[in-house]
């Protein structure tokens, strides 16, 4: 997916309005033995999904959905000796994601190895090939983890890396590329990923922002610890479990981090005196969901919501929160929703078997409207496409983009209205912007309950010819001022790098050169020739993206650079090359 702007930052906030509502009560729906039909209508979780999607195969499992067409999963079945292949569905077309194999090779890693029994040698071998999903977000990003080629003398010696793949343009990428185990847990709809690698250097567990950037998480005391970040919402509020290294016993509790990477522990509820506590689950409004558990009775579990309607975070037994109880115990939360729904297993009273039914609590009040401000994109020198995730928490709700050159806004773009329990990725393309120039914009919705707002994110327009060419002290696209050998307009294309590099490979040349992602009303355009006398164009490419590959020559690499530039690499016959900038 490409972005054409400079410069992007964003400020991270907890709703900017006062704190969301934490419902004090909720009423209990047994849904378990529901029909199709019903199960269609629950309340959207972005984790848990009821239905499997159409388009799916019967041995697609579904793990979590965005509400407007993906639907994250694994298939179980396929090539014997892989176990495990992440799939997902986007808008009934299924698509299997395949882990990384050896050349020519259905599988990743192999094993073997023989030893001897004091009567015979014994041989022994196998394969380990898998590349399970764990979860997507509004925007069609899918994150997992998969094998890497290799092969060794054990089964448990094969190295998995963390992967995303963009659902919308099918891009691929391995984002530890120098893990020997990574399991990601959670992507948030700004494409904010939580959860664990480890390399040579010991054990992360990480966040990796937007930019690529990872950090660690920690633990001030004690000194051993483990810590497994699971959920991360749109405010960047994380939470996760942590086991801290005692004597005779391993003390596992609940964490929360809401800014930087220092976590706090969470508290547990009285209810039952549990002193073990695992998180499921958070929403946009900072509603963490999981269970509780005494250390000796694993299996006696109670519901947990945390939540932090005031300076602390409170834990509460789902069990004490019913108007009533229709007779059940609430055994484990495993999802929330933005407007405060929680799916929980349970069992019935007096009954010794457990997480037998599934229950779903409604919370007696909604909060406000669920938003988050997501980065922009399609951004010229005179236009921007505004995006934001937007959830109406249950209740009709109306809303806009603000926007303008600081952070007082001063323009607006009303929203759709929207209602329910499904988020909207909400988009708006705004016009009559200015070339080259700053611009700040967030989200606004409000519904019953009260106002949300976004947070604060910036974009730079691109430059037109105009503007740079002011700038630059320029006239004339054809002359060259700053006397390098190329015109003026090569220059605004190219970020002011006109040069190429023309290498002969196995199969013919290779050609790399800069382009610039943010000179707009231009087009630049490889040629190739045999003869110096007759050019070819190859594939041109402008602000909004490239025409492909073509008979010319085909696009092997993009790489983004500094300074709003990219290094474009093509594979060609001919053994001339040069590049044309083209003005309509």
């Amino acid at each position: 997916m490409q972005t054409n702007f400079r410069l992007l930052t964003i400020l991270f906030s907890l709703n900017a309005a006062s704190a969301a509502v934490v419902p004090s009560e909720y009423t209990l729906t047994n849904i378990t033995g529901w029909s199709e039909a019903q199960l269609a209508a629950l309340p959207h979780f972005d984790r848990y999904v009821p239905l499997a999607p159409s388009g799916a195969g019967t041995d697609f499992v579904p793990l979590a959905h965005n509400g407007i067409g993906l639907t994250v999963g694994n298939r179980t079945a396929g090539t014997t000796w892989v176990q495990g292949r992440g799939a997902y569905v986007l808008d009934g077309v299924p698509t299997d994601v395949s882990a990384w194999l050896r050349d020519g090779a259905w599988y990743s890693y192999s094993w073997s190895y023989t030893y001897w029994d004091g009567t015979d040698y014994h041989f022994s071998n196998g394969f380990v090939t898998h590349s399970p999903a764990t979860d997507g977000n509004l925007l069609g990003q899918v994150v997992g983890y998969a094998t890497m080629p290799g092969s060794g003398s054990s089964a448990g010696g094969y190295r998995d890396h963390l992967w995303l793949r963009d659902s919308v343009t099918g891009e691929h990428f391995d984002l530890t590329p120098d893990a020997t185990r990574a399991d990601p847990r959670a992507i948030n709809d700004l494409g904010q990923i939580v959860g664990t690698w480890r390399n040579d250097l010991g054990y992360h567990p990480f966040i990796r922002h937007a930019d690529g950037a990872f950090e660690d998480f920690t633990l001030a005391t004690p000194a051993g610890y483990t810590l497994t970040p699971t959920v991360i919402n749109n405010a960047g509020l994380v939470a996760g479990n942590a086991i801290v290294f005692t004597t005779p016993l391993r003390d596992r509790r609940p964490w929360v981090c809401e800014n930087g990477t220092a976590v706090t522990q969470l508290p547990l509820p009285n209810q039952g005196s549990p002193d073990v506590a695992t998180i499921a689950d958070a929403n946009d409004h900072g509603i963490l969901v999981g269970e509780a558990h005494k250390a000796d009775a694993f299996t006696e579990t109670s519901g947990v919501r945390w939540s932090k309607p005031g300076a602390s975070w409170q834990a509460d037994d789902l069990n004490e929160l019913m108007d009533d109880n229709m007779d059940f115990i609430i055994d484990r939360a495993l999802a929330v929703n933005d407007a405060g729904h929680i799916l929980c297993s349970g069992h019935p009273d007096g009954v010794d078997t457990l997480n037998t039914h599934k229950l779903l609590l409604t919370p007696v009040e909604f909060p406000e409207p669920a938003v988050a401000t997501i980065p922009a994109v399609v951004v010229s020198s005179t236009s921007a496409t505004l995006r934001a995730k937007v959830n109406a928490s249950g209740l009709a709700t109306t809303g806009s983009f603000e926007f303008g050159t600081d952070a007082g806004y001063g323009s607006s773009a009303a929203l759709p209205a929207a209602g329910g329990t499904l988020p909207m990725l909400a988009e708006e393309t705004v016009s009559g912007l200015a070339p080259a120039t700053t611009y700040h914009f967030r989200v606004v919705a409000s519904n019953a309950t009260g106002i949300s707002e976004g947070a604060d994110v910036t974009f730079t327009t691109a430059w037109d010819w105009s503007s740079w060419a002011a700038a630059e002290g320029l006239t004339d696209p054809e002359t060259d001022v700053n006397g390098n050998g190329a015109p003026d307009l090569i220059d605004y294309a190219t970020g002011s790098r006109p040069g190429v590099s023309l290498t002969p490979t196995a199969d013919g040349m290779s050609l790399v050169f800069d382009r610039s992602l943010v000179a707009d009303g231009v087009t630049l355009t490889p040629q190739f020739s045999d003869d110096l006398s007759i050019w070819i164009d190859g594939p041109s490419y402008g602000i909004s993206g490239s025409s492909g590959s073509n008979a010319a020559a085909t696009e092997m690499s993009r790489v983004s650079g500094e300074l709003g530039r990219e290094t474009v690499t093509l594979t060609t016959s001919y053994p001339f090359a040069r590049l044309k900038a083209l003005m309509p």
